[in-house]
């Protein structure tokens, strides 16, 4: 079809993405609602970036947040599904659990419920539900740990949306690597963290004594 003509709609245009529409279109025309940079993040998400010492630390501080905020929508996103699978085995929260040994039937089954506007489900899950996730209310998102630039923007993209604020909160265990993924983050997408050692309160205050003995009971 010689005067065919085709259009693209997308939340990001990653720089590889264009050099296709480049190479495959003819004279093709961006239309670049967010900026010229590669990729931005909105200004109305909070980003938190949170010091613990090790994996098990992280999961104390995880449990507690949820714990305390069980009336807001959260997902909680994990590298690989056996940290999601571990989810399963808590009992401190209602856990839908997402990942890609998971049957399409039951994961529509966990969406249909994590939608619901009242639901107290938490869902935790791999890289699946980064991308083509469409729910607005997201409150939190935390990122128990990420190592990739795109993942990281689409997991949290996934709150603040709408017009809507939102809060991600990255956990990152000191003891694995240094902060050269987060200092290029600042770079692009242009993240700006507020780095602490333990996930804030809502009302921005954390008591670091209580957090001390928390960890100390999950190492008991």
């Amino acid at each position: 079809m010689p005067n065919a003509q085709s259009m693209i709609f997308s939340a990001t245009v990653p720089l590889y993405i264009q050099e296709i529409a480049r190479q495959h279109m003819r004279s093709p025309l961006m239309l670049d609602l967010v900026g010229s940079d590669s990729v931005q993040m909105p200004d109305t998400i909070s980003n938190e970036l949170v010091l613990v010492h090790d994996f098990a630390r992280a999961q104390a501080q995880i449990k507690r947040f949820v714990s305390q905020n069980r009336s807001k929508k959260i997902l909680i996103f994990c590298e690989t599904k056996a940290e999601v699978k571990r989810y399963e085995q808590q009992s401190y929260a209602e856990f839908g659990c997402l990942h890609g040994d998971l049957m399409q039937g039951a994961r529509l089954r966990i969406l249909a419920e994590y939608r619901k506007p009242r639901s107290s489900m938490v869902l935790v899950a791999t890289d699946v539900a980064a991308r083509g996730l469409d729910i607005d209310d997201i409150d939190v998102v935390i990122q128990q740990s990420v190592r990739n630039v795109d993942a990281f923007v689409h997991r949290t993209g996934r709150t603040g949306r709408a017009g809507k604020s939102g809060r991600n909160i990255v956990m990152h265990a000191v003891d694995t690597g240094s902060f050269q993924f987060f200092q290029k983050l600042e770079e692009s997408p242009k993240c700006r963290f507020k780095v602490c050692n333990a996930i804030m309160d809502t009302d921005g205050s954390y008591d670091a004594e209580d957090a001390a003995n928390e960890v100390k009971n999950e190492e008991a």
